[in-house]
């Protein structure tokens, strides 16, 4: 019989708890929004850091690995 794994498959994509960046998100003007999710989804193109240096740039203090911790849980 195999294992019961439903509390790691819990786990997989975080605890619900809501992220930096989705706050961020929440606060943001449309247009910018768009952009950042946009980004966001383009892991080849615009690393963390990028990311990261753009929207703290806009007013919203973000780290690389807040950056990290929503593609790790969206993308």
């Amino acid at each position: 019989m195999p294992a019961d794994l439903s509390d790691f498959d819990a786990n997989i994509k975080g605890t619900g708890q809501p992220l930096r960046l989705d706050t961020v998100l929440s606060e943001l003007e449309d247009g910018k929004a768009d952009a950042l999710r946009q980004a966001l989804s383009m892991t080849d193109t615009y690393p963390n850091r990028v990311i990261a240096r753009t929207v703290t740039g806009w007013g919203h203090s973000v780290s690389a690995t807040a950056v990290q911790s929503w593609r790790d849980r969206y993308v």
